[in-house]
């Protein structure tokens, strides 16, 4: 999943749906700082839309 998201990013990327869900697989791989990293950039493209919103939340939920 990691490499379709990655490729998705590269070729449109402001996907911001495509950064919060590689995010989350980042996370399941217990890759911890790159998840962080990944929903940083989905809240930075659009804070306000649905997964921007989701992202804030994971980020939230990993410095609780």
């Amino acid at each position: 999943a990691v490499r379709h998201l990655k490729k998705a990013i590269e070729l449109v990327p402001d996907f911001v749906d495509a950064h919060y869900w590689l995010g989350q697989c980042y996370l399941k791989q217990s890759k911890r700082a790159e998840g962080i990293a990944a929903f940083q950039k989905a809240v930075k493209l659009a804070p306000d839309s649905e997964y921007g919103i989701k992202a804030k939340e994971s980020l939230k939920a990993l410095y609780r």
